[in-house]
């Protein structure tokens, strides 16, 4: 016998499966999740076996059905495919025996399930003293399922190599066990789970152990059920619904039964929460591990973030516990729950804020917060951030939830400045948060001055600063006929005065595109 290597560039020729059924798996829910394996050796002996499974080839798979489940990191399964290369797939048509004349070592990425290698070489089991043979032993519920090999190494087609996987009913433990052998160069020894993540090496590259050695695979220990824990969405104001969702693993030694599943949801007024794995209150499928529940966010909740802890108990008595992050924001932190700001200085903080939907047209605005105002008399409007906080703010407007009027960035410095022109008794948005979604303190100010000004038919507010005459290129500039003129009016009479930039208090607005 001989250990292939998973370092090797050798020639290969692909390990052909033949057998056609599928591995049965059983419900995850029933499993026991072993963390990894712990082994002791000691001295066994072989259990022969009484029924020839039909495997007597070079490089093939033959799967066999299990007379009762069997857990193995943490999936149980009721089927196997013994292989004439000397190891245990749990994933049936699994390639990853691959021929190469050199050794592959524990754990090796070509498997794509779990494995167990009691001794994983070039083997050969076509000739009439070879072959895969199984037998059960004791009665439920403590049966042992027992598979041995009595193979030939390949290339010769001779001798007698010993060995078998012993599966037992109860705990979840597994015994490597062997007899005789010659005509064998070397094997690798382990065991590992899908994918590789988990393994434990015996041996690589060595000679099958001694006849008469058993090797036992056991958990090192009972564990409680665990689980992840997630919100969807991970905000919102009081009175918002979120669903809460944690991927359960059962416990192990013995596997947990009658799990339960509760969210301290009182960090944000809703009390405990029981999460369920039924298909109903949020939950999706039913039986699939996943335990699910709708939570609302009660009221007088506090903004800011709160932890939330869940835990996890089975029957057993055991308890494992874990919590998430939920951000309770303020009510205004959406369009549709816009609160009313003020004339003069209106405090904010955007450190529970998130950023809404459509993105804003400037500075990347995010973590905001929407307000509403209107005033009584037409005129000129100047919202800004400017000397009111060191933050770096982003600003906009709006005439409803998806469309800006006017957006500004960086007008002062970090901070920022709109000026426009707005109509009495009107409700207008205001949506104020950070560049690229910046958490800042302060405040911002809204101030109306009564415009002198008066735009031409059809003229739209862009949003330019208030005091700027030229040049006006905001969304094009303003090019409508009359506003050009009034314009030059404009510029005419503030040269005769000395005062060629700045019009205080005064704003031009632009045409409508369909006017231009």
């Amino acid at each position: 016998m001989k250990c292939l290597s998973v370092n090797s560039q050798s020639h290969s020729r692909i390990f052909g499966i033949l057998a056609a059924a599928a591995l049965g798996v059983a419900a995850q829910s029933a499993s026991a999740q072993c963390p990894n394996y712990v082994t002791s050796t000691g001295s066994g002996s072989i259990v022969a076996g009484t029924t020839n499974i039909g495997n007597a080839c070079d490089d093939c798979g033959t799967v066999v059905s299990l007379p009762f489940s069997f857990s193995f990191y943490g999936t149980a399964y009721t089927s196997v495919e013994p292989t004439s290369n000397g190891y245990l797939l749990f994933n049936t048509g699994d390639a990853g025996g691959i021929y190469n004349e050199n050794t592959y070592c524990v754990p090796y990425n070509g498997f794509t399930g779990a494995v167990m290698m009691p001794c994983w070489t070039d083997g050969w089991t076509s000739t009439p003293a070879a072959g895969i043979f199984t037998s059960t032993s004791g009665s439920a519920p403590n049966r042992i399922f027992n598979i041995e090999w009595r193979g030939a190494y390949y290339p010769g087609g001779t001798g007698n190599n010993n060995f078998e996987v012993r599966l037992y009913e109860a705990g979840g433990r597994f015994d490597f066990v062997y007899g005789t052998a010659s005509n064998y160069w070397n094997a690798a020894v382990g065991v590992q789970n899908a994918g590789g993540s988990q393994s434990v090496s015996v041996q690589c590259n060595a000679p099958m152990p001694a006849a008469g050695t058993a090797i036992s695979f056991t958990c090192p220990s009972s564990g409680p059920p665990t689980g992840n824990l997630a919100f969807s969405p991970n905000s919102g104001p009081v009175g918002s619904t979120f669903l809460a969702t944690s991927v359960v693993t059962p416990g192990y030694n013995p596997p947990s039964t009658g799990i339960t599943v509760v969210l301290n949801a009182s960090g944000i007024n809703s009390g405990n929460v029981s999460m369920h794995d039924d298909g109903l209150n949020g939950d999706a499928v039913a039986g699939d591990g996943t335990y699910s529940a709708n939570v609302t966010v009660g009221a007088g909740a506090s903004i800011g973030s709160h932890s939330l802890p869940v835990t996890f108990h089975d029957a057993q008595n055991r308890t494992s516990t874990g919590a998430a992050n939920f951000t309770v924001s303020g009510a205004n932190d959406d369009c549709g729950g816009a609160i009313p700001a003020v004339i003069g200085n209106n405090p904010f903080d955007n450190s529970s804020a998130t950023t809404s939907s459509p993105a804003a047209p400037c500075g990347a605005l995010g973590a905001d917060l929407w307000y509403t105002f209107s005033s009584p008399t037409a005129g000129s409007m100047s919202l800004t951030t400017c000397g009111l906080t060191g933050g770096d703010s982003a600003i906009a407007i709006y005439s409803d939830c998806n469309t800006a009027i006017a957006c500004n960035d960086d007008s002062c410095g970090l901070q920022s400045n709109l000026c426009m022109p707005i109509a009495a008794n009107t409700t207008y948005l205001l949506r104020i948060g950070g560049f690229a979604g910046t958490i800042w303190t302060g405040s911002f100010n809204i101030a109306v001055a009564t415009a002198g000004y008066n735009p031409p038919p059809n003229a739209t507010p862009e949003g330019e600063d208030c005091n700027q005459i030229f040049p006006d290129s905001f969304n094009g500039g303003c090019n409508h006929a009359r506003c050009l003129q009034q314009r030059r009016v404009l510029h005419q009479l503030h040269r005769h005065r000395g005062q060629l930039h700045v019009l205080p208090r005064h704003r031009l607005v632009d045409v409508q595109p369909a006017h231009r």
